[in-house]
């Protein structure tokens, strides 16, 4: 059995997606399964299409919720999605996700949505989301991107001291490590996931000694990814054996208020 402590804060769903294909709840499952990894926060493909407009997003957080309802032991977390270009319809969503649907955050990729991360567009629905206690933002970063740098990222974090953010995919490399330690010095509403972590200069040591581990999440990036390294570089690392079980899941159970898992 996979070791029912880790909590992997960082798997995605295309829910339109075949039954059974990769990147569908089973194929997610079964990737899952294939890691060594027993529970996840789940999310919608920040990729999906929205020929509807607001109704496609709606039906991304749908699936969402009936997909933690369907799987509340592999799937205890789940985030929803909301589009800026959506103006105050999007707002109107992303309220509805977090109150209505009972999901925990919002997941962004504004590279997909093509506006920037401290853009006007994105202020309706931080908004909305700020009226919901403990709601957390789940937000790509990329140290080279122009609409999801770090810096960014750190101004709406400043924003919106209410919110929590969570930097998806935040070493990715050397230059993106020292934005995110930079990240961390200045806003202590930020995390920051393992995702794509490049997997050498003791890269989890590092995170640990510089931001510290209170703060460090672990992610796997799939279905994006069919094996994730990051949980094996984890396990491995030269770090304590507390810090470790608090990167494992410890942080994102009390991120997400989540009770601490059975031993």
């Amino acid at each position: 059995m996979p070791d029912p402590t880790v909590l992997d804060v960082h798997v995605h769903v295309a829910f339109d997606a075949p039954t059974g294909s990769a990147d569908s709840v089973e194929g997610v499952l079964r990737t899952m399964d294939a890691n060594g990894i027993d529970t996840a926060v789940l999310s919608p493909s920040p990729s999906y299409e929205t020929p509807l407009g607001v109704r496609s997003t709606a039906a991304q957080n749908d699936a969402a919720r009936r997909a933690v309802d369907a799987w509340p032991d592999r799937f205890p977390v789940g985030l929803g999605v909301a589009e800026p270009r959506h103006g105050r319809r999007g707002a109107d969503e992303a309220h509805r996700a977090l109150t209505e649907l009972g999901l925990s955050g919002l997941v962004f990729d504004n590279d997909v949505c093509g506006q920037p991360i401290d853009g006007d567009a994105m202020r309706p629905l931080l908004d909305a989301a700020a009226t919901v206690p403990g709601a957390v933002m789940a937000v790509f970063t990329m140290a080279y991107s122009v609409l999801r740098s770090p810096f960014r990222l750190g101004v709406v974090a400043r924003r919106n001291p209410s919110l929590r953010f969570v930097s998806f995919n935040a070493f990715m490399d050397i230059t993106h490590e020292a934005a995110s330690v930079d990240l961390a010095e200045r806003q202590p509403n930020i995390w920051f996931d393992l995702a794509c972590a490049k997997t050498q200069l003791s890269t989890v040591e590092r995170a640990v000694q510089q931001i510290g581990a209170d703060r460090i999440l672990f992610g796997s990036a799939i279905p994006d990814v069919a094996r994730s390294h990051h949980l094996e570089m984890v396990r491995v690392a030269d770090i304590d054996d507390d810090d470790r079980a608090l990167i494992l899941g410890g942080n994102a159970r009390r991120l997400f208020g989540l009770e601490e898992a059975a031993r």
